[in-house]
C-alpha cells in the first residue's frame, strides 16, 4: 500500500495479513515439528525485508491490527521506500537469536544496550519507552527520589530492569518488593492490596489494565506523573548479514521512518493505537 493511494489502504493490509498468519503458521509449525531444523525464509527478493517479532502488546502483537503501533510504523517506513516486510512471530528470546545469527534479517522492538551492539545495528528510534508507576488511586503513593520508594512494598518482574538507581536499591534488598513472574500478576497484587505500586511502560499497563480488567477494576488504577526512566526501542539488523546488505536496509528504514515523521503519519498511528489512559 503506497501513502498515495489511500484507496487501497483497506485492502493491501489485509492481503498482507492473509499471506503473514500462513507465514506466521508455517513457520510455527516447523519450530515444533524440527527443533532447530526451522524453516527459513527465502530471502531471494532483495526489496523484502525479513524480521522476527514477538509479543508485547500494545507496541508488537500478532493479535493486533497492523501487529501493533511499532510493528505497524516498521511496515510503513518501508512501505514509503518501496519495500515490503514479513514477520514472524516467536518466543522473544528466539526472536532475538533467530535474527543475531542471520537467519532472519533483523528483529524488531529492541533496547540497543551495550551488549546488543554486538550482535546487531539499530536503525534511529523507533519509540520512546516510558515507566511510570501504577498504583491504586484511594492509596497515597508520592514520590520525587528513588530512596522516597523506600516506604512502600512494590511490585516488580523478574529479569526487567527499572534504571540503575532503583536496580541498585531492588537488588540490594533496600526496597520492598515483591517479585513476579510476569506484568498480570504485578497487576493482581494490586488490585489485591499485596502491593502498592508496580512500574510498567504506560501504554502497556494501560493496555493490559483495559484489555484484562473489569470495568469496576480499571476505574480504580491511575498512574504516577513522574515517570521512572525512559528508553528507545529500535530495528536491530544482523551483524551476520552481508555489511552492504544491513546498510541498505537500515538506509531505507531510516528514511522512510524520517518521512512518516514529516508528514505526521507516525503520530497518526500513534494516537490511533496507543492507550495512554
Amino acid at each position: 500500500m503506497w501513502l498515495e493511494e489511500p484507496a487501497m489502504e483497506g485492502v493491501v493490509p489485509f492481503f498482507y495479513a492473509i499471506l503473514l498468519v500462513f507465514f506466521v503458521s508455517s513457520t510455527s509449525l516447523a519450530q515444533e515439528n524440527a527443533g532447530e531444523d526451522l524453516a527459513l525464509p527465502n530471502r531471494s527478493d532483495p526489496k523484502t525485508v525479513y524480521l522476527t517479532n514477538g509479543e508485547w502488546p500494545p507496541y508488537t502483537s500478532q493479535h493486533l491490527d497492523h501487529y501493533g503501533f511499532v510493528s505497524r510504523i516498521i511496515e510503513e517506513a518501508f512501505r514509503v521506500e518501496g519495500y515490503n516486510v514479513v514477520y514472524g512471530f516467536f518466543p522473544w528470546k528466539r526472536s532475538y537469536e533467530l535474527a543475531k545469527k542471520g537467519q532472519w534479517d533483523g528483529s524488531v522492538g529492541w533496547v540497543p544496550t551495550e551488549e546488543r551492539q554486538s550482535d546487531f545495528i539499530f536503525s534511529d528510534n523507533v519509540a520512546d519507552v516510558q515507566k511510570y508507576f501504577f498504583h491504586l488511586k484511594n492509596t497515597e503513593f508520592d514520590w520525587a527520589e528513588v530512596e522516597d520508594l523506600k516506604g512502600y512494598r512494590l511490585g516488580v518482574a523478574a529479569g526487567y530492569t527499572y534504571g540503575p538507581e532503583f536496580d541498585e536499591l531492588w537488588h540490594n534488598g533496600v526496597l520492598a518488593t515483591d517479585e513476579s513472574n510476569n506484568e498480570t500478576s504485578n497487576l493482581v497484587k494490586l488490585l489485591r492490596g499485596r502491593i502498592d505500586a508496580f512500574p510498567i511502560e504506560l501504554e502497556v499497563g494501560y493496555y493490559l489494565i483495559h484489555s484484562t480488567l473489569r470495568k469496576r477494576d480499571i476505574v480504580q488504577i491511575t498512574n504516577h506523573p513522574q515517570m521512572i526512566m525512559q528508553s528507545p526501542v529500535a530495528l536491530g539488523i544482523s551483524r551476520q548479514l552481508d555489511p552492504a546488505r544491513a546498510e541498505e536496509i537500515l538506509s531505507v528504514f531510516n528514511r522512510g521512518l524520517a518521512t512518516l515523521r514529516e508528514l505526521g503519519i507516525y503520530e497518526k498511528y500513534r494516537d490511533e493505537m496507543m492507550p495512554r489512559s
